[in-house]
């Protein structure tokens, strides 16, 4: 069923839609090319969404809207489209955990998560590397859960900011699958971009496994944090906290049995701000070449690490 109220409305009115209100087997087809906000007053599942065409806010509120096979933003060639997410729950997934969150499958996308929540079982983009499909996404604030991985296949201007709002936090959650920033090996992710901001990455469970290649935990944000537990992997070749000073109080954590955080060559804990901390607990492993404390604060100045619990281990 189509969309077909360009001036906006209620998800659940009869009359926004042509063929009626999609049900739980049916597409929901945004293709207007209109500016418009869609309103749930009550929870929904369908079977899939596309949207190609127009700006859609979608203002889930206090509901959910559950997803069972994909959610597709641009999925014909020359086709665009924009959602913003400011509130509620959107859910993609389904019982053999295939479902997919596609941003640009073959034409030009972008989402915008400023708020509520978002958890699909996979999550692709390419952030609008030059060549590929130009698709974009802008995680300002919300929670993010990625069940069985995510995929980005280049990045513009070399980083992908989580949390680029003052006052707002941006939390992702990956608990399971292969996650990649970026096929050249060269991008930087800004854990907590803007002054005030604040940015949360968790990489949680076995099998887990993220390729980020330079993470900056706290670049202009305070309070950030990247954890790896439960037995996850990480691989980076350089690691940053604290990039600024008004990035203080991060905190990298790798703890549990089998969690290990592989980084290839420097990292620096505190690089221009106090009260960094990198922690490694419980059985966790931090594997890297040589690791700055302080490094532009004349000294440690509060910044400090940590090694405690049986069979945790830092090596160089």
């Amino acid at each position: 069923t189509y969309w077909n109220k360009i001036t906006g409305g209620v998800f659940t009115a009869a009359a926004n839609w042509i063929g009626g209100v999609p049900g739980a087997g049916d597409k929901a087809t945004f293709s207007s090319t209109a500016m418009y906000q869609t309103s749930w007053t009550a929870s929904a599942t369908n079977s899939r969404a596309n949207f190609d065409g127009g700006t859609v806010t979608q203002a889930i509120g206090g509901f959910s809207w559950l997803l069972t096979n994909g959610y597709v933003i641009a999925q014909t060639g020359g086709g665009t489209g924009t959602v913003a997410h400011p509130s509620g729950a959107l859910i993609v997934t389904n019982g053999t955990g295939d479902a997919s969150l596609l941003i640009g499958q073959a034409g030009k996308g972008t989402y915008v998560l400023n708020g509520g929540t978002v958890t699909t079982d996979y999550l692709f983009a390419t952030n609008n590397g030059a060549g590929y499909t130009n698709s974009t996404f802008i995680f300002s604030s919300g929670t993010l859960n990625t069940r069985r991985g995510a995929g980005f296949v280049t990045i513009n201007n070399n980083f992908f900011a989580l949390g680029d709002t003052a006052g707002q936090t941006a939390i992702w959650n990956m608990t399971g699958g292969s996650n990649y920033f970026v096929v050249d090996g060269s991008v930087a992710i800004l854990v907590g971009s803007a002054t005030n901001s604040r940015g949360i990455l968790n990489v949680s469970g076995p099998g887990t496994y993220l390729s980020a290649p330079t993470p900056y935990v706290g670049y202009f944000g305070s309070d950030c944090q990247l954890v790896v537990s439960n037995g996850a992997a990480l691989k980076s070749s350089f690691l940053l906290t604290g990039s600024y000073l008004s990035a203080s109080n991060t905190v990298v954590t790798i703890t549990g049995a089998g969690s290990v955080w592989t980084n290839s060559a420097d990292g620096f804990i505190g690089y221009a701000s106090p009260a960094n901390r990198l922690i490694i607990s419980n059985g966790g492993r931090f594997r890297s070449s040589r690791v700055y404390i302080g490094l532009n604060l004349g000294g440690p100045v509060s910044n400090s690490e940590l090694v405690t619990g049986m069979n945790s281990v830092w090596t160089n």
